[in-house]
């Protein structure tokens, strides 16, 4: 409930924009109103300043001290017992007055006064209860028969009614049908005639060769030509031949002639130099599948006696385009000179196009080789040092560090070895190439001393 009042009148209004004044304010009996008050200026509501404090009352008279009803909270409650003294009997309505008494910041509390009309709402019955209301409601058979015009329906008696008075209709119920149903013009697809086959067959049965009048007793072919893609399986053959062309026998002369054991300086010259040579080799790779050394007709006994304690193992892929991580056999480091690494036949750059990562024993390419790419890894496994063969060759060793961040390769003169029965690793005139690796296992330094091996880890690199 808002009460408007006049600021300027101190007067209650009918609404903010309205200057006429409310002469009275009908309420109910036992009534429960949440009250706002709403001031008014030159028809418009204002807002009411910080500070504020309103008050609104109900009661018997102006001179009376005594409330009635008092509006607690913002909410004005009728259901007191000054508000039920006033309804005795069959008392009708009462006469009260509602006072608005407001005190705004830095003035002095002022009253709005109201004429009220409390009207007794309440039905009462023999002990002062609510009198119970008649019921009213439709019988199923009043509902069915349809004639009582007193009681009102509910859904139920409605959708029972409706059962009764109106059921679905049935074809005995139906009345004015035709006694034939004549068709009209139409036509049929032949997906619809079910026997559409045989029919058809009945009338013109397939064409039998024995039946056949008229037909050639032989089948000469004429003169004509093909072209290379319409002979299936020409292309692979081809490419089959093409490849096979070349003996096993003259790749590993080819790997004899240019594999100088003399020349390499560490593992990664070993890969440069074996690089030509992994060219040759590739071959046909239709699966990933891989190769030990050992399995290399001819190319075992060469490499061991060129370079002791060398392993290879070639691991091959067919590229599918959507892949940067392949799996490859044989690592025993991190360092991407230790893999050679070739697409097509073309030799990657290891500091540059793809990492190794030992752990996972996986490379990763900078790049997706292309859909249909020969991926082809050769893993060189040199790890551990052993006596060369011939005096002339070179003893090699290679070693990674426990955090795989730091490898080294060391090459040894057969002629610089310490007499029997000191061994190997304790010849001072080791070349060691020390390699600092990033955590992707590509190389980020290296740097080379002279000294003896089991020293490795103390030596000063320049």
């Amino acid at each position: 409930m808002k009460l408007f009042i006049d600021l300027t009148t101190r007067r209650f209004v009918k609404s903010a924009a309205s200057s006429a004044a409310l002469p009275t304010l009908v309420l109910k009996r036992r009534d429960v109103l949440p009250v706002e008050v709403v001031f008014v200026q030159r028809g418009a509501a204002v807002e009411t300043p910080a500070g504020t404090v309103t008050k609104v009352a109900l009661k018997s008279k102006f001179s009376d001290a005594n409330f009635l009803a008092l509006a607690d909270s913002g909410t004005l409650d009728l259901y007191t017992q000054p508000v039920e003294d006033l309804f005795v009997g069959s008392t009708a309505s009462a006469d009260a007055l509602l006072e608005v008494r407001y005190t705004r910041t830095g003035e002095a509390t002022r009253t709005a006064t109201l004429q009220v009309e409390i009207q007794n709402s309440v039905i009462l019955g023999d002990e002062g209860t609510p009198a119970a209301v008649p019921d009213g409601k439709a019988t199923q058979a009043e509902a069915e028969a349809g004639t009582d015009n007193e009681k009102w329906m509910t859904p139920l008696r409605t959708a029972q009614a409706i059962a009764e008075l109106a059921p679905p209709p049935t074809w005995n119920s139906v009345t004015g049908k035709p006694s034939t149903f004549p068709p009209s013009a139409h036509t049929h697809t032949a997906s619809q005639i079910t026997d559409f086959a045989s029919a058809v067959v009945a009338v013109s049965p397939p064409v039998d060769w024995s039946n056949l009048t008229g037909k050639p007793s032989t089948f000469a072919p004429s003169a004509h030509t093909h072209l290379k893609s319409e002979i299936t399986g020409l292309d692979s053959d081809l490419a089959a031949l093409s490849s096979a062309d070349t003996a096993l026998g003259q790749r590993i002369d080819y790997l004899a002639a240019n594999l100088d054991p003399a020349a390499l300086d560490s593992i990664a010259e070993a890969a440069a130099s074996i690089g030509s040579l992994q060219t040759q080799i590739n071959g046909k790779a239709p699966t990933v599948h891989t190769h030990p050394a050992s399995a290399i007709t001819g190319l075992s006994d060469y490499i061991i006696a060129s370079a002791p304690g060398l392993s290879i193992v070639t691991t091959t892929h067919i590229a599918d385009g959507l892949t940067d991580t392949y799996s490859v056999s044989g690592l025993t480091s991190s360092n991407p000179s230790h893999v050679i690494v070739s697409l097509n036949g073309v030799t990657q750059n290891p500091d540059s196009d793809y990492i190794v990562n030992l752990a996972s024993g996986t490379i990763i390419f900078d790049d997706y080789p292309a859909t249909g790419t020969q991926i082809v890894f050769t893993a060189l496994g040199l790890r551990s040092v052993q006596p060369p063969l011939d005096p002339t060759l070179y003893l090699y060793a290679f070693d990674t560090s426990a955090n795989g961040l730091t490898t080294y390769s060391g090459r040894l003169l057969n002629t610089d070895r310490p007499a029997a029965p000191a061994l190997p690793e304790t010849a001072t005139s080791w070349t060691i190439r020390r390699s600092t690796l990033n955590a992707a296992g590509r190389v980020i330094a290296t740097a080379t001393a002279t000294g003896s091996w089991l020293n490795r880890e103390t030596l000063t690199y320049a």
